[in-house]
């Protein structure tokens, strides 16, 4: 996913604000995309205490079905959403909210390998604050490391992060 290319590449330290903004606007993503939501979920570097983020609170919406009912693109547009479409991942409907952003929600299927995925490296960087501490330490140098360059931000942090992945489904299977 490519950030938008009128906002500067930020990363801040962690704000205590988050997962109360994340409550906030859980309920109102819940009411808006009705009975398609099983589950919602808070993901993310934002989902994670202590870890500096780019200052956008990411919401996984789980699905029982990718069709939306009728009138929730409306309800999540008069939310302040812009529906994304797939936006560049299939199986995944995309919402963004803001200028500057200050909300993303993922809606994937709850249970599928996107769901998974996310909670999975989420619950991976809570559980392992070294870890953590690396890959904010890691995002902070790549901010000035770019300067600015969107698509080198994005590469790098999409290798770093594939690697923290990998761990982070070796860990949650081991816990099984």
């Amino acid at each position: 996913m490519r950030p938008d290319p009128d906002e500067p590449i930020v990363v801040v330290d962690y704000d205590r604000r988050w997962p109360r903004l994340f409550e906030q606007e859980r309920r109102r993503v819940a009411d808006a995309l009705g009975d398609a939501v099983a589950e919602i979920e808070h993901i993310g570097s934002t989902a994670v205490l202590g870890l500096p983020a780019k200052p956008i609170v990411d919401i996984l919406a789980g699905l029982r079905t990718l069709e939306l009912p009728a009138g929730a693109i409306e309800a999540m547009e008069e939310l302040g959403y812009e529906s994304m479409g797939e936006y560049g991942i299939p199986e995944r409907l995309f919402f963004r909210k803001g200028r500057p952003r200050s909300h993303h929600v993922h809606a994937v299927l709850i249970g599928s390998d996107l769901w998974e995925r996310h909670l999975a490296f989420r619950d991976y960087l809570r559980g392992h604050a070294g870890e953590a501490d690396a890959y904010g330490n890691f995002k902070r140098k790549l901010v000035l490391q770019v300067r600015g360059d969107r698509d080198g931000y994005v590469e790098g942090k999409e290798t770093y992060a594939a690697a923290l992945e990998r761990r982070a489904r070796s860990w949650t299977a081991a816990e099984l």
